[in-house]
């Protein structure tokens, strides 16, 4: 559907944003619910290295949670 339309036009555009909304939906449910099992279960360095890669991932979308 989004490949047949001008990445200029609004309709992608909006598609885009509801896209990247729907992403960062799912990022924050999964850092609310199942990302504290994993650092509990983690060692300290491996649970440093999945914030960091998660923080770097929320980056590439433009939105950085600060808490």
């Amino acid at each position: 559907e989004i490949g047949n339309l001008e990445p200029g036009d609004d309709e992608f555009l909006r598609k885009a944003a509801d896209f990247r909304d729907a992403v960062l939906a799912h990022i924050r449910q999964e850092e609310e619910h199942e990302f504290p099992h994993l650092r509990e279960a983690l060692a300290p360095e491996d649970a440093e290295q999945l914030n960091a890669e998660v923080h770097a991932f929320r980056r590439s979308f433009g939105a950085v949670r600060t808490a």
